[in-house]
C-alpha cells in the first residue's frame, strides 16, 4: 500500500465522514496486537487480501466501495452522506467494482 493513498484516504475519513472511521482498520495493518488467540487470527488474510485490493481504487471509490458493501448502505444513503448526486454515487461504485474484479483477475502469459 502507497503510504500516501494511505494519508489520502486516512485524511478523508476523518474529515468530515467520521461514519467510516468503522473502516479504516482496512488501512491500519497494526490494529491487530499480539495479545490475540489464534483463532482471532482466523480471517487475517482476508482482510489483509481486502485492505490490498482497496488500496488500488481512488478515496472517494474506497469511500463509495466500503459503505455500500462493509456497511450495508443504499445507494441513496451514501449519496447523503457523502453530499454526492446518486448516479454520481452509482456510477463510481460500477467502476471501483470493474477495477477491483479486474485486479482479481488471473494474469495470462503466454508460453
Amino acid at each position: 500500500m502507497s503510504t500516501t493513498t494511505d494519508a489520502e484516504f486516512t485524511e478523508f475519513v476523518d474529515a468530515d465522514h467520521a461514519y467510516l472511521s468503522r473502516a479504516a482498520y482496512l488501512t491500519d495493518p497494526d490494529a491487530l496486537t499480539a495479545s490475540r488467540s489464534a483463532a482471532d487470527y482466523a480471517g487475517v488474510e482476508d482482510r489483509d487480501d481486502i485492505a490490498r485490493q482497496l488500496a488500488l481504487l481512488n478515496p472517494r471509490e474506497r469511500a463509495i466501495v466500503v459503505m455500500r458493501f462493509y456497511s450495508d448502505l443504499s445507494e441513496a444513503d451514501v449519496a447523503a452522506e457523502l453530499g454526492l448526486p446518486p448516479g454520481t454515487v452509482k456510477s463510481t461504485c460500477h467502476r471501483a467494482l470493474q477495477r477491483l474484479r479486474s485486479a482479481a483477475e488471473p494474469t495470462t502469459t503466454g508460453a
